[in-house]
């Protein structure tokens, strides 16, 4: 009775208890010792008010075991959480997040990452799916609502909240195990390369240079003021990074698309729109002057009538091959990607030399498709207000 504890049955003690997140070192490393693989994995975070979201709870749970929740804001060290999750065999649900987080935090390096939303995309589901969705429509499981927006720096957390955060990794396992069972060898195989890719993503370094792609109104600038735009979103990129605060408050994209149409050269040019920010000409005036007209142009893009045909293309070819392979069609040519796609195809109808942008599952999926486009064995045309402009 007296004698010193096994640390495996410490570990088991508290994965038991389960609903009092971990606070302690030693008892961190006494629950990660009992651990088996796959690992389900999952976080509660703020991103609110911040360009890097704040960890505030950590939730795994091993085969055959009960979840552990670990608490991020306890100074715990969490690099023997990152060590004892890293190169194992992990069950995530839309990770991107999670991911970035547990390296940043803990350490993690991933190894093999199955993702629930990925695999319900190669299953047929649709993509992308929310994981109370697919627990009911696979599972057959009501999950239990209400603590998704839930406060979680506040201490104590709530019963209501610890429920929530175990069931997040509780049902991953079931989960994963129905939708891998509902799929093919080749769709199988896809789907972990998918996965594959996805973690690759997530741990990529953001760059600055490439910012301007998520900002829509980009495609109906012109050469000049795609260059001027370039820069005001790599600059606004920088400073929410350095700043630790959301781009919008930063520059909203309105302001900077604005600005690359207009391009002020003095700081009282800047604030002739009567909406732009006059907290912004004071902190970054001239530095704004500055990158409005020292910006080199950007490539030229085509007309918005084209690119708009060239989307609609790719969104009818995402579709119709979704239904031949089973494969979600944003998870095919994702929204994300949209804009190098149509790089690409301005590239061939320009005539230049340029590989087809799909590696990978995907290569299988759409080379021969796209292959067909480019040798003109397919065309794409439509009407304007000047007749039939035929892209190819």
């Amino acid at each position: 009775m007296g004698g010193p504890r096994d640390p495996r049955a410490l570990a088991v003690g508290l994965v038991l208890v389960g609903a009092t997140p971990i606070r302690d070192n030693e008892a961190l490393s006494a629950a990660l010792l009992g651990l088996r693989e796959p690992i389900a994995v999952d976080t509660e975070f703020h991103s609110e008010h911040r360009y890097r979201p704040k960890l505030m709870l950590v939730q795994i749970c091993g085969a055959g075991g009960q979840p552990v929740l670990v608490d991020a804001r306890s100074g715990l060290d969490l690099g023997r959480l990152g060590a004892a999750l890293s190169g194992r065999r992990l069950l995530t649900h839309a990770p991107t997040r999670d991911l970035q987080l547990l390296a940043e935090r803990a350490g993690l390096e991933p190894g093999v990452v199955l993702d629930t939303q990925t695999l319900a995309a190669f299953a047929g589901l649709g993509f992308p799916r929310s994981l109370d969705d697919l627990l009911r429509g696979v599972l057959d499981c009501e999950p239990k609502l209400g603590a998704t927006l839930s406060d979680w720096s506040v201490r104590p957390l709530s019963d209501e909240q610890l429920r929530y955060a175990a069931d997040d990794v509780r049902h991953l396992h079931p989960l994963t195990e129905a939708l891998l069972a509902r799929l093919d060898g080749p769709r199988r195989s896809w789907s972990s390369q998918a996965c594959a890719e996805l973690v690759e993503a997530a741990l990529r370094p953001v760059d600055p240079g490439r910012a301007w792609q998520r900002i829509s109104a980009s495609r109906i600038l012109d050469p000049e003021q795609l260059g001027v735009l370039q820069a005001l979103a790599a600059w606004r990129e920088q400073a929410a990074a350095d700043q630790n605060q959301p781009r919008w408050h930063v520059a909203s994209d309105a302001i900077l698309v604005d600005l690359a149409r207009r391009r002020p050269a003095t700081v009282e040019a800047l604030v002739a729109n009567r909406k732009f920010p006059r907290r912004l000409a004071r902190a970054h005036g001239p530095l704004l002057v500055e990158l409005c007209g020292s910006s080199p142009p950007g490539r030229a893009q085509l007309r918005p009538s084209r690119r708009a045909a060239l989307e609609a293309y790719l969104g009818a070819l995402a579709h119709r091959l979704s239904l031949e392979l089973g494969v979600a069609p944003d998870l095919l040519i994702p929204q994300s990607e949209l804009s190098s796609w149509v790089d690409w195809f301005e590239a061939v109808i320009r005539g230049d030399d340029r590989p087809i942008p799909v590696s990978g599952w995907r290569k299988r999926a759409l080379e021969g498709e796209l292959s067909r486009f480019v040798t003109g064995e397919i065309s794409l045309s439509f009407k304007d207000l000047t007749g039939r402009d035929r892209l190819r």
